[in-house]
């Protein structure tokens, strides 16, 4: 791989300087341009390949040689070859970038418009999801931490937006995808946090409490646990009760500490990003991919389709009695870990059923049914069918789940209050997951769908 353009160092001379002339200002510009136009994809410091964007602004990725001969596919939608990856690159890396209010925010504190995603990704691409790091030159910077006093994350957690705030070394570095306020770090046992500076790789995310939404890190830290007593294959997430209101800390699947402390990313990506579809397209209803085509993915490429497929299904079934309407393509994703991708651990559970104003409608639908309250018999059929699966199977699974759930959610409720107390979304999220469940529960039954 190419490495970074040096500066040419020239010999002075004693005689006057001319005045530059219009080739030369259009020369030296066009010399600008090109250093910006390229981005050095890296991981762990070894050179996955080059990034580059031409005069029309199109975007092309091309693998190293030395990758092609060791490394991984960095995604399913770009297989290791020679080739020059256009649009499906383009829509991958762009898929690294954070959505929403979170993005208009970055991209005004850095000067940046907003729909400058090459500028975006520049600029964030340090400690992406997963385990790649996008940068304008080579090599990677040095590696360190800086300690986070529980002071100065308080003064973060009470700015406007928290995640704006993490700047190592006069670089911001906020590379988490989504439309929520994050803050990745490195955390341990005893509850300290740093931050990451250079190429340091987090351990953990931070989520903040929303504004707009009361208690959202509770909820979430509520709603995962719950998951984990059924049995799903979720993320640990904690809630930090030092902050008032309490943060939400979630530890990163796609890193690993090693035994001498070191930390090691595990690649990873996105349903979106495998599809090579655009981030705008990750609700059903906006033309991303439903249910079928996401199990057609886990389906072409997991070492073991039928775990994966019933994790899948039992996903689904989480999200409809749990009220989380935003379970979408961008909440799922493959964990490059070994010879083969597989399912990822679910993250961002969530009840949002029980904030007034939002949509109640799935982000991903029951085989065309999107309104949790009306799931029946019927369109647990059609999903068995959709998915290539036995029909009564996915009817069994809801099943076992409308029966478990009631326990789970006495015995989640309890560990809860022991640990945090009575805290106010103990009287929001459990009500909303009992009275979906019943509802759920008594839809299986084939005469009442």
């Amino acid at each position: 791989m190419a490495t970074a353009t040096k500066k040419r160092k020239t010999a002075k001379k004693k005689t006057a300087k001319k005045p530059a002339t219009a080739g030369d200002v259009m020369a030296t510009a066009a010399e600008e341009a090109t250093g910006r136009d390229i981005l050095y994809v890296t991981c762990e410091a070894r050179d996955v390949g080059e990034l580059h964007r031409d005069a029309d602004g199109n975007w092309t990725f091309r693998y190293a040689g030395e990758w092609l001969d060791e490394g991984f596919v960095i995604s399913v939608s770009m297989p290791l070859a020679e080739t020059a990856y256009g649009l499906e690159a383009e829509r991958f890396f762009i898929n690294l970038l954070p959505e929403g209010l979170i993005r208009q925010h970055i991209a005004r504190r850095l000067g940046i418009s907003e729909d400058n995603d090459w500028e975006l990704l520049a600029a964030l691409g340090g400690d992406c999801a997963g385990a790649l790091a996008v940068r304008r030159s080579l090599p990677e910077e040095k590696a360190d931490y800086r300690e986070l006093p529980l002071d100065e994350l308080r003064g973060l957690a009470a700015s406007p937006h928290p995640g704006l705030a993490q700047i190592a070394g006069g670089q911001l570095r906020l590379s988490l995808a989504g439309a929520q306020d994050k803050l990745p770090v490195r955390a341990t046992e005893t509850g300290a946090y740093s931050l990451p500076l250079g190429a340091a790789a987090s351990t953990h995310i931070i989520k903040f409490a929303g504004r707009d939404f009361a208690h959202l890190t509770a909820n979430e830290v509520l709603v995962t646990d719950i998951g984990d007593r059924l049995d799903l294959p979720v993320v640990n997430a904690r809630l930090d009760a030092r902050f008032d209101p309490p943060l939400c800390v979630v530890e990163r699947y796609d890193r690993a500490v090693d035994a001498d402390g070191t930390v090691r990313r595990i690649h990873q990506e996105d349903v979106c990003q495998a599809l090579g579809l655009p981030y705008t397209r990750k609700y059903e209803v906006e033309g991303g991919p439903d249910i079928g085509a996401v199990n057609a993915l886990i389906q072409a490429h997991s070492p073991d389709p039928i775990g994966d497929t019933r994790s899948l299904i039992r996903w689904l079934i989480f999200a409809v009695l749990a009220g989380n309407a935003d379970a979408h393509a961008k909440n799922l994703s493959l964990l490059h870990d070994g010879a083969a991708p597989r399912l990822a651990p679910f993250y961002d559970l969530l009840s949002t059923c029980v904030y007034p104003g939002l949509s109640r409608k799935l982000a991903l639908s029951v085989a065309g049914r999107s309104d949790p309250g009306q799931i029946g018999h019927a369109d647990w059929i059609r999903l068995g069918e959709l998915l290539d699966v036995r029909p009564t199977y996915v009817i069994e699974l809801a099943a076992e789940m409308t029966e478990a759930l009631p326990v789970v959610v006495e015995e989640s409720v309890a560990a809860f209050r022991e640990t945090h107390g009575d805290l106010p979304v103990l009287q929001m999220v459990p009500p909303v997951l009992l009275r979906q469940t019943r509802c759920t529960r008594s839809l299986l039954s084939p005469k009442k769908s």
